[in-house]
């Protein structure tokens, strides 16, 4: 009698672990697909890529408007993605030069080339900063 006990006592644990079994099977979270590899750009921080170098960087003429314009000296702060083929992606201003040239500035970034930033070899996107100086003549 002792022995039945036990064996009816074991076939449920078996029939509990196959239930839980089938239930932690149903709950199991399916892995969403992989996200489509966005290509990293790349900055001076990172010391394994090789920067950008310029092959044209014209900067707009600048003509002040203004007598203070003509007397001050004007500071700004250019960021520009660099593309594996040395082209300028995006350009912003981090910090205006001057009212009347930021946009003459934006514009003049779409001629730039540059060579472009490599790691290991191989041309990768490489985000850098130009500090613009405006000095009055």
């Amino acid at each position: 009698m002792l022995g039945e006990g036990f064996l009816k006592l074991a076939d449920g644990e078996v029939v509990n672990a196959a239930r839980a079994v089938q239930a932690a099977r149903a709950a199991a979270v399916v892995p969403a697909p992989p996200a489509p590899q966005v290509p990293a750009i790349y900055s001076a921080e990172d010391r394994s890529v090789v920067a950008p170098m310029d092959i044209d960087r014209r900067l707009p003429s600048w003509t002040p408007a203004t007598a203070i314009a003509r007397t001050t000296e004007h500071h700004g702060l250019l960021e520009v993605v660099i593309n594996e083929q040395g082209r300028v992606e995006s350009a912003i201003l981090r910090t205006s030069v001057e009212t009347s040239y930021d946009r003459d500035l934006l514009a003049a970034t779409k001629s730039w080339t540059f060579k472009p930033a490599t790691r290991d070899g191989v041309a990768v996107k490489y985000r850098k900063g130009f500090d613009i100086v405006l000095t009055p003549r």
